[in-house]
Formats: C-alpha cells, structure tokens, sequence
C-alpha cells in the first residue's frame, strides 16, 4: 500500500527521475499488480513516462481490457512505441479480444510486413500451436560464423522474444536447428554454425492443440 502512494505521488508530479529510481529494482509483473490500482490519469501518465520496451513489458501481465484502456487514453506516438513493443502473442490476444474495427485500428499502427504475419497467426484456432507460436525469435545461417551470428543478435535482438537461442536456417531457409547463446558465446569467433547447432529440431503441426488447454 505504501509503496502504490508513492507510485501515485511521483505519477501525479510527472517526475520521471524520481520515476525512473522508483521502478529500479521492480520486475514488470510487480510494477503490473501497482497499475491495476491506478487511476486512468496515473495509468496514462506511466506509460508516458516510462521507455516504450518497459511498458510493453508490463503490459504483458495485463488483461487485454485493460491494455486495450491504456492504449486508447495514450497518444498516438507513444501507442504506436508500445503496440511496436509488444509480443506477437501479446498482440494477437489483444486484437483478438476487442472489437474487429478496434483491432483493425490498432493493426494500423504495425509495419505492414509485420501486420501480414499477425494476420497469419490470428487466422489459427485458440490454444493450438499456430496460435500460441511467436513470431519474435532470431534466426541465422548455418554457413554464418560465430562471429557474425554475435552482430546479428545485437543488431536484432532488441526485437525478439526468445533469444536463449538462435533458430539456424538452412541455405534454402529450412529450419535444421537451432544453437544456444551459451554455446555461441563460448566457441571461438571463427567456428561455423554448422559446427555447433543441435540439428533434429522437433516439429508441431499448427492445428494441434496445446496440452495446458485440456
């Protein structure tokens, strides 16, 4: 209780570097309960203050009516910052919870080649693996060094949601495997992926259902 005072006192005052030394040592999930007992001025001013990757971090842990509330009391660059943060599942249960004109609005906000693969995720039926598959996670090529695997990751890897490993792609761009980021970490600059990727992947059609829905 104290400590959702003091969020709301600096929230009132807009003081983001108060803000900022507040939220520190929070995860996302503890920062996500103190939301719920804001008000929809301190809700608005939070997402405004904090960095968009923090906010869609916390809106993770929020029901989609209520992200849904939050995206639509904040400005347009700042909703468009958040809905460009967020996970792809995140996202298609958003679009999917709210009315199709809602989504289609919110859809907007997206780079369109993006929008064409939540598009194609939110064609799957709940709770089967299409629909639960993200489409955030980085990708390299089997004859890519370590060394290039590494510039990649820290040119893309902001974007992803997995990135504990790396999906290795063929030279006809199949998926033989995939690697660890321990394991490219730990070999030398020049070894070939090919070297070192667990190959076998295992496969899931997307139409089958998960086993937690049962």
């Amino acid at each position: 209780m104290e400590h959702n005072m003091e969020l709301q006192t600096i929230l009132q005052e807009q003081n983001q570097p108060l803000l900022n030394k507040f939220l520190g040592d929070l995860q996302p999930f503890d920062i996500a309960e103190m939301v719920s007992a804001l008000n929809s001025e301190e809700q608005m001013n939070l997402f405004l203050l904090v960095p968009a990757s923090l906010g869609a971090e916390i809106l993770e842990y929020l029901d989609p009516e209520q992200q849904y509330k939050i995206l639509l009391r904040i400005n347009e660059q700042s909703k468009s910052d958040l809905i460009n943060e967020m996970s792809s599942d995140t996202i298609v249960n958003l679009f999917l919870s709210v009315h199709a004109n809602q989504g289609k609005k919110l859809l907007g906000y997206l780079p369109e080649s993006y929008r064409e693969k939540i598009h194609h995720l939110m064609n799957y039926e709940p709770n089967t693996a299409g629909r639960l598959a993200t489409i955030d996670y980085v990708a390299a090529r089997i004859h890519w060094t370590v060394e290039q695997t590494i510039r990649h990751i820290r040119k893309v890897g902001q974007e992803a949601e997995i990135v504990s490993y790396i999906y290795v792609l063929g030279r006809n761009g199949d998926l033989v495997g995939v690697v660890s980021l321990k394991d490219i970490i730990l070999a030398e600059a020049g070894t070939i992926l090919e070297e070192i990727v667990q190959g076998e992947p295992v496969f899931v059609s997307v139409d089958v259902f998960s086993i937690i829905s049962r």
